[in-house]
């Protein structure tokens, strides 16, 4: 089964990470039980899993332009001595965690105008009726360090979900966690007197209508080094997560993306939660 074109031969060169991207995207729908199809064009890849059928367009997130409002700088790769790999990270956080908002928005921004324009071209063959995923990976970004524990959420919710910073209170004599705070930021902006950038497109009403054509997004961080071990399928599986858009038209079934963690963001009164949902 032939899922790339020779365009995607003549480009690995200049476009590295990307067609990185798409290779582990369609490594992990494969390896998740989903029938993979490519056309020359529409989506990169129409997928069939238990009778449901769902589109699927990669993406790996740009550093923007240099010195920028919204650029993230991109990894540096220092070689210690052979085999050994060193990983330069940020230097400024929250700055940091704004820039890499605004370049997931930015993605997320251009794929659905992307996908708008596969609705009304005949030669994609898209089915309006049919759940349109996105997969995110910000291979080219750096992104802030992770605080260590389940409770923290993937850099990708902060960008959809409004979630904003986290804090943690210690109680007891022995120090054991004993809550989790998260702030509500339903916004950023690209400097202080540009327009505002809705960070909560996922979460209930949130979007409108703007982005109802997206069902969901596949997210990862994996990045070359973690795929240069020797994981058994399984444990690449739990790299990825899946992001539900509660405003979507077309959902997304549980499990059907073959993600091991799945959020969605649900009504409550007076507002919304974020739940995780770790997936069998």
């Amino acid at each position: 089964m032939n899922l790339f074109d020779d365009n995607f031969v003549k480009d690995l060169p200049r476009q590295f990470c990307q067609r990185w991207w798409e290779l582990q995207v369609a490594w992990h729908l494969k390896n998740t039980g989903c029938f993979i199809e490519h056309r020359a064009k529409g989506p990169d890849f129409i997928c069939t899993k238990n009778g449901s059928r769902f589109y699927v367009e990669a993406v790996a997130c740009e550093c923007g332009v240099d010195l920028s409002s919204d650029s993230v700088q991109p990894p540096k790769w220092q070689r210690l001595k052979p085999g050994e790999t060193e990983f330069i990270g940020p230097q400024s956080i929250p700055e940091c965690e704004r820039r890499e908002i605004l370049r997931f928005r930015n993605s997320i921004g251009k794929k659905t105008t992307k996908y708008r324009a596969f609705l009304v071209d005949a030669d994609c063959g898209v089915d309006a009726d049919v759940p349109y995923v996105l997969a995110i990976s910000p291979i080219r970004m750096v992104l802030e360090a992770p605080l260590v524990g389940s409770w923290n959420m993937p850099s990708i919710c902060k960008a959809v979900y409004g979630v904003g910073a986290t804090s943690v209170v210690v109680g007891g004599g022995g120090g054991e966690l004993s809550e989790v705070r998260t702030e509500h930021r339903p916004e950023v902006r690209k400097t202080e007197t540009s327009s505002p950038v809705n960070a909560n497109v996922f979460a209930p009403d949130g979007g409108g209508n703007l982005y109802d054509k997206i069902s969901g997004i596949l997210y990862s961080e994996t990045n070359f080094r973690i795929c240069d071990y020797p994981y058994a399928d399984d444990a690449l599986r739990e790299e990825f997560v899946f992001c539900h858009n509660a405003n979507a038209q077309n959902e997304v079934a549980k499990g059907l993306v073959g993600a091991a963690t799945e959020y969605r963001a649900e009504k409550t009164h007076g507002g919304y939660v974020v739940r995780r949902e770790v997936v069998s």
